[in-house]
């Protein structure tokens, strides 16, 4: 499982709960997929995440964590997975606004062109890649994701869920939409 959205999204801060709860990470920040002929696989990268100041504090200022230049780096210890693994859905994360009627999050797959466009929009740097030759290649990969893996918006409130209850909807989530569900047992990969 990917997690994308605009920077500040929490993508760290949910990676990190994931972690807290025994999840095994591959990657914090930015991963990459490799094409091959199984299908496609994510990459792993450093075996640390990056946390914003009261994200490392609400986590309980974990273990072996260290302050660098912006920062808090916490070290994935034996919970990172060094070895790729196959890529089966990639989230957005987005806010949304609490209303009466709908202050809890959603869980929405997304179809057709709007799965390309959304991982276009949620490239690394894509501003890197204005006038070079490989672009046409990036957006030939963003289709083949989107061939391939479910791309889903996961909207919620911001400031009305925590990162431990967002983990226990997406687990609830991908029991109703992926068999066998990840999530069921706490060695699948976040």
């Amino acid at each position: 499982m990917i997690f994308v959205g605009v920077q500040g999204a929490g993508k760290s801060t949910l990676a990190a709960e994931f972690h807290r709860q025994g999840y095994r990470l591959l990657s914090d920040d930015v991963c990459a997929v490799e094409r091959t002929s199984d299908g496609l696989r994510i990459l792993p990268a450093l075996a640390q995440i990056r946390l914003c100041a009261d994200a490392w504090q609400r986590l309980g200022t974990p273990e072996g964590s260290r302050f660098d230049v912006d920062k808090y780096v916490v070290p994935l210890g034996e919970r990172y997975c060094p070895d790729p693994v196959p890529l089966r859905a990639i989230h957005v994360l987005s806010d949304q606004q609490v209303l009466a009627d709908h202050d809890v999050p959603r869980f929405e797959p997304l179809r057709g062109l709007s799965k390309v466009q959304c991982l276009l929009e949620n490239l690394y740097r894509p501003f890197y890649l204005k006038g070079q030759r490989t672009q046409s290649e990036v957006s030939r990969m963003a289709g083949i994701i989107a061939q391939h893996a479910s791309v889903i918006c996961v909207s919620r409130p911001r400031d009305a869920t925590l990162p431990q209850d967002l983990v226990r909807f997406l687990e609830l989530a991908w029991a109703e939409c992926f068999s066998p569900a990840p999530g069921v047992e706490k060695n699948h990969h976040a």
